[in-house]
């Protein structure tokens, strides 16, 4: 059991109202995320976003504003991850998806359909109120949305 805390980057790219999202297949179960993933050790949280983006969708990117924290705690113990939410800006490149055998579809989808998707972890109705106010808002720890 892995006792270590894990600290994953997402950053909300947004082109024509869409948000880019990544479906992805683990142990049978589809869901969605918002693109990014996990620090390694001694990497800086805006180089992990740039990595991790340019892995997952073939872009360049730069990274702007925190947006949320969340965190996701496993009541039997077993997990502890903290989400990181930042706006993004699409700098360069074709959109092309990584090649992680567990990542299945990498799309724009209109924002308001958020609410009809299963987000992991559930921000959905977060980032459409964000995007409301133009992400003009001040960022905010959303709590613990184990699922």
């Amino acid at each position: 059991m892995d006792k270590n805390i894990r600290i994953r980057i997402a950053v909300i790219l947004i082109k024509d109202n869409k948000i880019l999202l990544i479906r992805q297949e683990k142990s049978g179960h589809s869901y969605w995320l918002v693109p990014g993933g996990g620090v390694n050790f001694q990497e800086e949280i805006s180089s992990c976003a740039i990595r991790e983006i340019k892995e997952e969708t073939n872009l360049e990117v730069r990274l702007g504003k925190l947006l949320f924290i969340n965190e996701s705690i496993d009541p039997s113990g077993n997990k502890h991850l903290i989400n990181l939410f930042f706006l993004g800006e699409i700098e360069s490149g074709e959109i092309k998806l990584g090649k992680e055998d567990n990542l299945k579809e990498l799309s724009f989808i209109d924002i308001e359909k958020l609410s009809s998707l299963e987000l992991h972890p559930p921000v959905g109705k977060f980032i459409q109120e964000a995007y409301l106010k133009e992400f003009k808002i001040e960022a905010k720890y959303l709590g613990n949305f184990w699922i």
